[in-house]
């Protein structure tokens, strides 16, 4: 690298918690050091878990790195921990127990006017020898629409006089200091807060924390910039509002003075919930701490919290909090870290009023809950009221009945009980159920998984992740890394000796029989029966898989669609032995589409597959 510091993207960090809360440093230097000794570029004090010399920002090879200095230094990037890893714009990186800094980066302009000349550092005045200032941009007149930050300034020490390098260089609004060849990169001062020039204060527009001129950044939405966030919405009024959760301490309620105003009717208290800055993460509290009860409570993974019951968590991407009255009203409450990430789809709510003797669920169209999906039975199960609550029965169907995750036919309902047919959730509630559609929404949090083989040999080392709803993933290695021991520990079929699988925050490998119905997976080899048709062998696999109620004509139309998904309609009649390997491989995939599953695991999946499917 001949240039003192020229990266086509310019850095800078952002303190979001801890003692330098606020303040923004910009990256000077190809390599910035953190900590809490004096020596370092950005010294952090206050927080002891921060060590003398804690973590260093890497410019090299043409993207930014951040790695810890010592291995028992707390680092995490977006929450997870790290030894050393790539980062981008929008990364939230934590230090130790309180301090977390948002990582800026935005690319230098591209300039209209020929390049500025290339100035060597000894033509500089001698009247700034310890660094070197870049000239002011003009800005536009009207100030935009969130506050920016201007240009970057730029440190490099006064080398020896020698003849000029000649360097190529891109256009540029700005001009770099180059030092000559062979040098070793200078000690820069320490890296100083920014404070803007007069000319350049805009008015206090609000931001999500991203910084730029309006010429070259788009301000991103609040959620997606390092900075979390509350996604408020309606199912009765459909309206949709994200807030960003910029204070230490945000209120939620229907009075004006809260932080969060939710008005809808009387459905949420006047002061219903509080979200409060811990270290590195947001509580949710309820209720409100000034108040002994909130109105409705709240709806959580199911589970209903009183109005009167105290209720603390620590919010993770992806959380989902209800708040609902008997008459259907939800108000949804999702919590997103900022990680820059894709909000999460939503899996759709829809309430339905109790109040009658009975109520018949099933696949039909005549059922009072009628839930429409190959794992469902005609007539699945049945509600029956009993005293001030409801019985449900299980009326022999195929895939059971699920009360807590526990197998039952017949189960008294107490308030919050949550019901598993199928891929759908029925959350029971004093006079309503809340019926959760997960057939497309199932999130996977895997957390720690750890597994050894032979000789302690390490398969699994300590692996966390999360894959959201409606997500292709790929897993890539060599052979042998493990890919197929991980998506086994994913899909439970060899579980992780240690550490979790979470299906919608349940623990997979506790929940097994509750989740097995909405699993799909194809094997390396094919699981067909070679002496069969392609119909015959999804004809017998459909009488295994879905309900026993299913007439030879819903077979046949259900047998018609999958053949269409993996385009092998033309090729129905064959027998399995007379396909190509590619074509087995769809019959397999086209087995596992009969019941529709919410989930699909494929080990090896393109193995003889022609890549127009």
């Amino acid at each position: 690298m001949n240039a003192a510091f020229q990266p086509p993207e310019s850095g800078a960090i952002k303190f979001l918690t801890g003692s330098l809360a606020g303040k923004t440093y910009r990256i000077t230097k190809p390599i910035t050091t953190i900590g809490r000794e004096s020596t370092n570029d950005i010294v952090v004090k206050g927080d002891q878990r921060v060590s003398r010399s804690h973590a260093r920002i890497i410019w090299q090879n043409g993207s930014w790195s951040i790695e810890k200095l010592s291995p028992q230094n707390m680092m995490t990037v977006n929450r997870v921990p790290v030894q050393q890893a790539t980062i981008a714009d929008g990364n939230t990186i934590g230090l130790g127990e309180d301090t977390t800094f948002l990582f800026q980066v935005r690319a230098q302009a591209q300039a209209a006017t020929p390049t500025p000349p290339i100035v060597p550092l000894y033509q500089q005045q001698a009247s700034s020898p310890q660094h070197v200032v870049q000239p002011q941009q003009q800005y536009p007149a009207t100030p935009p629409k969130y506050p920016m930050n201007p240009p970057a300034q730029h440190y490099a020490a006064q080398p020896t006089p020698i003849p000029p390098p000649q360097y190529p260089m891109a256009q540029s609004a700005q001009q770099y200091a180059v030092t000559p060849p062979q040098q070793q990169y200078p000690v820069a001062p320490p890296a100083q807060q920014y404070q803007p020039a007069p000319s350049q204060q805009y008015p206090a527009y609000h931001t999500a924390g991203l910084a730029g001129r309006p010429d070259e950044t788009q301000i991103a939405e609040p959620g997606t910039t390092g900075v979390p966030s509350i996604e408020v919405s309606s199912n009765i009024f459909g309206s949709k509002q994200s807030y960003p959760l910029t204070k230490n301490i945000i209120t939620i309620g229907r009075d004006t003075s809260n932080d969060i105003v939710i008005r809808d009717g009387g459905i949420v208290s006047n002061h219903h919930i509080q979200i409060s800055r811990e270290g590195n993460q947001f509580v949710l509290i309820h209720p409100h701490p000034d108040k002994p009860r909130t109105l409705n409570g709240l709806l959580y993974q199911g589970r209903k919290i009183r109005g009167d019951e105290p209720f603390r968590h620590a919010l993770v991407r992806g959380d989902i909090f209800r708040i609902g009255d008997e008459n259907g009203t939800l108000i949804t409450l999702a919590y997103n870290d900022g990680t820059g990430t894709q909000q999460e789809m939503l899996a759709p709510v829809q309430p339905i009023k109790l109040g009658a003797p009975e109520l018949t669920i099933g696949r039909a169209a005549g059922n009072t809950v009628v839930l429409n999906h190959p794992q469902v039975s005609a007539h699945h199960a049945r509600l029956v009221r009993e005293g001030g609550t409801y019985r449900i029965l299980d009326m022999n169907s195929t895939n059971h009945v699920y009360v807590n995750s526990e197998l039952t036919t017949s189960h008294l309902l107490k308030l919050g009980d949550e019901i598993r047919i199928g891929p759908y959730k029925l959350v029971f509630e004093a006079n309503q159920l809340t019926q959760y559609d997960e057939s497309n929404f199932i999130r996977i949090d895997a957390l720690n998984l750890k597994k050894t083989g032979n000789n302690n040999y390490v398969l699994l080392n300590d692996l966390s992740f999360t894959i959201p709803p409606r997500k292709f993933v790929a897993l890539v290695g060599g052979s042998g890394a493990g890919k197929s021991t991980l998506m086994d520990a994913l899909n439970g079929l060899r579980p992780a000796q240690a550490g979790k699988v979470l299906y919608n925050g349940k623990d997979y490998y506790h929940n097994l029989a509750s989740f097995s119905s909405q699993l799909g997976y194809v094997p390396q080899d094919d699981i067909v029966h070679r002496d069969l048709t392609v119909e015959r062998a999804l004809y017998y696999a459909a009488k295994l898989r879905l309900p026993s109620d299913f007439t030879s004509a819903q077979i046949k139309q259900r047998i018609n669609e999958v053949l269409e998904d993996v385009e092998m309609s033309g090729r129905r009649k064959l027998l399995v032995k007379k396909l190509s390997g590619g074509q087995r491989k769809r019959v397999s995939i086209a087995l596992e589409l009969l019941a529709n599953p919410s989930l699909f695991f494929l080990d090896e999946p393109t193995s003889g597959l022609d890549p127009g499917l």
